[in-house]
């Protein structure tokens, strides 16, 4: 996971070293071509002639300086290449420039390397990271109205179970069993509230799983005969939502949401299925990391 990050660091410190010796090579290059060109213009010819004007003093003679011609007639420039080659700050630029590109290569292997290992690192975490599931302790409880005398809790308890390789801390939970109706339900937010209470960094190896419960609300557990036949009639919902987040081997934090329906079987499905928690909501409310 930081070998990307360190290799980007490094490929940008090759491009800037890259860029700075391609900067002056060509400056060398520049310098070098001034001086040879400056160099062949700097002579100048001297010729004279013999006046032929009738009135000119016998013997005077008429004479003009010029710049030299860079080449004499009959005579050809060397090639681009035989300068380069035989001018030993030249022969430095190609080596320096020879270099960049092995440099540039190797950085291109790397990465390709980097990217093979970032994958196969992360596939590690993947298959041996910790794995927290959060099913019903009981799926399909029986509610229960409260009667003239009698009192019950109607109950949401929660197991919290690493189901991966490697151990794992518990961080924060929260935890939520509430009675609402349908307007209620179908306003619900679409993202989740939440009230964490510390877990203290709670151990748990793998396999290993703990218990949580969640007390009806707002009725504090209590349900009306009249709220149990709304219930089973669709017109109000109990839902149990929550979120449990734990930090695992790998010094990650992860998250695992919930969301669990006390769902009546309605129209055909009555009889053929029992009633129970099934997994529902939106999908804020059911995701992991």
């Amino acid at each position: 996971m930081f070998l990307g990050y360190n290799f980007s660091i490094m490929l940008r410190r090759l491009i800037i070293v890259g860029g700075a010796i391609l900067i002056i090579a060509a400056v060398v290059l520049v310098v070098r071509y001034d001086e040879i060109h400056h160099a062949e213009g700097k002579g100048y010819d001297i010729k004279c002639t013999q006046s032929s004007e009738p009135s000119a003093t016998t013997g005077s003679l008429i004479c003009t300086a010029e710049h030299s011609q860079k080449a004499k007639s009959g005579e050809s420039d060397s090639p681009w290449w035989h300068v380069f080659f035989t001018w030993p700050e030249g022969i430095t630029a190609l080596a320096v420039i020879l270099t960049l590109g092995a440099i540039t290569w190797q950085a291109f292997l790397m990465r390709k390397h980097a990217k093979h290992f970032e994958k196969l690192a992360n596939h590690i975490v993947t298959s041996e990271r910790a794995w927290i599931i959060t099913p019903p302790a009981v799926r399909n409880p029986k509610l229960i109205a409260t009667g003239t005398g009698t009192v019950f809790l109607n109950v949401f308890d929660l197991v919290i179970k690493n189901s991966g390789k490697t151990p794992t801390h518990l961080l924060e939970l929260s935890l939520t069993y509430c009675n609402m109706t349908k307007a209620e339900w179908d306003g619900l937010p679409s993202e989740p509230e939440y009230e964490y209470v510390s877990m203290g960094g709670l151990l748990l190896v793998p396999t290993d799983s703990i218990g949580r419960r969640a007390v009806l609300t707002p009725s504090g557990g209590i349900l009306s005969e009249q709220e149990l036949s709304g219930i089973e009639n669709a017109d109000r919902f109990l839902y149990a939502f929550g979120s449990v987040r734990y930090r695992d081997a790998f010094e990650n934090t992860r998250e695992m949401r919930f969301g669990y329906m006390y769902y009546f079987p309605q129209g055909g499905r009555v009889g053929l299925e029992p009633a129970g928690f099934e997994r529902l909501g939106p999908e804020a409310y059911n995701r992991a990391t």
